[in-house]
């Protein structure tokens, strides 16, 4: 048995599976919840973003209890966030946008999205630091079939 949080996104191949009966979870209010669950023995692993999870393992859990935990690096599904804009004024949205975009564009080419990204991984961010890859737009961590 699979725990999940109630309010993640998953993806779509784990919303099919669990409908189809391929995974059973059981859903939880809140990751404490979900964590205590795991380490109860009730759900064999949780489902959880790697670097909020090592996180919230820092935030819920005694060191004793985190260090009960492991996690894989394969990823339930990909998904990227997406920035939202008023529908209601379209020359103002476009112009956001816009803005936006650029933005974006010079800290990729300055360089600072990498910085922040490694940053977060050492835990820079009051973030527990954690090993292994995470993905960025440059490099997904990509699910195996």
């Amino acid at each position: 048995m699979i725990g999940g949080t109630r309010g993640f996104n998953y993806g779509e191949r784990f919303r099919q599976a669990e409908a189809d009966g391929t995974l059973e979870v059981r859903w939880s209010d809140g990751t404490a919840e979900s964590f205590d669950h795991l380490l109860r023995g009730a759900v064999s692993l949780v489902a959880h973003d790697q670097g909020v999870g090592h996180e919230d393992l820092r935030r819920y859990l005694s060191p004793e209890q985190a260090r009960r935990i492991t996690f894989h690096p394969r990823m339930t599904d990909h998904h990227l966030s997406h920035v939202l804009f008023p529908r209601c004024n379209g020359e103002r949205r476009d112009a956001l946008r816009d803005a936006f975009d650029r933005g974006m564009a010079q800290l990729e080419a300055g360089g600072e999205i990498r910085r922040w990204v490694d940053d977060f991984k050492r835990g820079r961010y009051g973030n527990a630091p954690f090993p292994g890859d995470y993905w960025t737009l440059e490099s997904p961590l990509e699910a195996l079939a």
